[in-house]
C-alpha cells in the first residue's frame, strides 16, 4: 500500500465533476460515461498506482481525457507526464491540472512516436497506455520511454470477457489469439523488454484509504519489464506501428 495525499479524495472528486462537466461539454467525454466515471474511469485509474508505483516518471501514453494520468497525478508523489496528439484533449487535460493545482503534472502535445525520439526517451520508472492500441502496437508506442529497470503497464478488457481472451492468446503460449502463440514475448524482446505477464487489477488500492468505493469487474493489466535500451529504430515514424505492428 502506498500512501495517498491527504487531499487525494477532494482532488479525485472533483476530477469527476470536470470530467463530468467540462469534459462532456467539450467533446472529450462521451455523455453516455457520465454514470460510471468515478468508478469505471477516475478509480480504476487509480488501482494501477500499485504497477506503477509512487516514485520516478511515469509517463501516460495516449492519455486521451488525461485517463489515468490525471488521477494517477492526483495521488502520486512522482512526476507524471501526459502525452495526447490532439490538441483539444491536451488543451482539457492542461486546463484540469490547472484546477486541481497538479504542480508534478504536464501534458506534452505530441504524437507518441515524435516524443519518443525527444527528452523523455528512456527516463521513465513507468509508462502506462489506457485505451491506446492492441497490445503489440502499444508496446513499441510505449517501451521506448521506459528506463532499463523500469515498466510498461496496459489495463485491457474484463478479465472474462472476449477482448481480454484475445489478449491474452497473443501473449500466452496455449492461446490462441489473431496474433499467435507467444507473439508479444517476441515484440516485447524486440524493443527491450522482458516476459509479458497478466496481473488481475482487482480493487482500487483508494478503495480504503480514500473511502469511496471501487468497480466491482475483475480486469487484467499487461505488465512488461524493460530490461534493456530500446533499438535507436523504434518506435517507427507516425503510424507505421499501427499499420504494420511488429510480430
Amino acid at each position: 500500500m502506498f500512501p495517498i495525499p491527504p487531499d487525494a479524495p477532494e482532488r479525485l472528486k472533483k476530477l469527476t465533476d470536470l470530467l463530468e462537466t467540462e469534459g462532456v461539454s467539450r467533446g472529450i467525454i462521451g455523455p453516455n460515461e457520465k454514470s460510471r466515471l468515478l468508478a469505471r474511469h477516475v478509480l480504476e485509474s487509480c488501482a494501477l498506482l500499485r504497477f506503477v508505483g509512487d516514485e520516478g516518471l511515469l509517463v501516460d501514453v495516449g492519455s486521451g481525457a488525461g485517463l489515468p494520468g490525471l488521477p494517477l497525478a492526483s495521488i502520486r508523489r512522482s512526476p507524471v507526464t501526459m502525452i495526447e496528439s490532439q490538441a483539444r484533449r491536451a488543451a482539457f487535460i492542461r486546463y484540469t491540472i490547472a484546477e486541481l493545482a497538479l504542480e508534478s503534472a504536464e501534458v506534452l502535445h505530441a504524437r507518441a512516436e515524435d516524443a519518443a525520439r525527444g527528452e523523455l526517451r528512456e527516463t521513465a520508472s513507468a509508462v502506462v497506455a489506457r485505451a491506446l492500441a492492441a497490445p503489440a502496437v502499444a508496446l513499441e508506442l510505449c517501451l521506448p520511454f521506459a528506463r532499463v529497470g523500469g515498466v510498461v503497464v496496459i489495463p485491457v478488457g474484463g478479465s472474462r470477457g472476449p477482448e481480454a481472451n484475445d489478449m491474452r492468446g497473443a501473449a500466452e503460449p496455449s492461446g490462441a489469439g489473431r496474433s499467435g502463440a507467444g507473439t508479444l514475448a517476441r515484440v516485447a524482446a524486440e524493443l527491450g523488454g522482458g516476459e509479458p505477464r497478466w496481473e488481475p487489477m482487482g480493487r482500487p488500492t483508494s478503495q480504503r484509504s480514500i473511502g469511496i468505493l471501487g468497480p466491482n469487474e475483475s480486469r487484467l493489466v499487461l505488465v512488461v519489464p524493460k530490461l534493456e535500451p530500446t533499438a535507436e529504430r523504434y518506435p517507427r515514424r507516425v503510424g507505421v506501428p499501427s499499420r504494420r505492428p511488429l510480430g
